[in-house]
């Protein structure tokens, strides 16, 4: 087994920074903020894979406590771009004519 040997790293090092609505979206957050040179990890909700996939439940995102502010500000830029408008005409335009 490796041993870790940066002592200044410990548990309490890592905070929550966000809650993705599903493991699609997670993983999308977490891929971006790995781009942005943040080490993120990404944890399920729900009861598990014992009743059901977890890819569905929402997933809770943690950083390494130094990035979190870091990574609270790419998941807002990444939050902000969808444009709730959009999905509303789509679902409404009627194509029939």
């Amino acid at each position: 087994m490796n041993e870790r040997t940066d002592e200044s790293f410990d548990e309490s090092s890592i905070v929550h920074v966000g809650t993705a609505p599903n493991e699609i979206v997670a993983d999308l957050w977490r891929q971006v903020l790995r781009d942005e040179g943040v080490i993120a990890l990404v944890k399920p909700t729900g009861l598990g894979h014992a009743y059901i996939s977890n890819s569905l439940n929402p997933h809770q995102v943690y950083a390494r406590t130094d990035q979190a502010d870091l990574a609270r500000e790419v998941i807002a830029s990444l939050s902000e771009d969808v444009d709730d408008d959009s999905w509303e005409t789509w679902e409404t335009s009627d194509d029939s004519s």
